[in-house]
């Protein structure tokens, strides 16, 4: 969780961890002890308990991996609509 914390401070990007086992969301990068820092990108990861692994967003199928989206906007309502559920789904 620490090293989440300050890639996401270092980025400037929230970081998504979607635990495979439990399907439970930690966000990191959201805000801080003092403020709300309110990243306008978010980045999705697996784990599966052993390790992490990037989501990546394929804009077609048999799309070339160039074209991969692997961070999303972030909405005014700090969710990330659909591409959440997506990654719900892939749990």
């Amino acid at each position: 969780a620490i090293e989440l914390s300050i890639l996401a401070d270092y980025y400037g990007s929230e970081i998504a961890a979607y635990d495979i086992q439990t399907t439970r969301c930690d966000l990191y990068g959201q805000c801080s002890h003092f403020q709300e820092k309110k990243y306008s990108e978010r980045v999705m990861l697996i784990y599966d308990e052993l390790h992490y692994d990037a989501v990546a967003i394929s804009a077609f199928e048999g799309a070339p991996v160039e074209f991969d989206q692997s961070s999303v906007p972030v909405r005014k309502d700090r969710t990330i609509g659909p591409a959440e559920e997506l990654a719900f789904e892939t749990c």
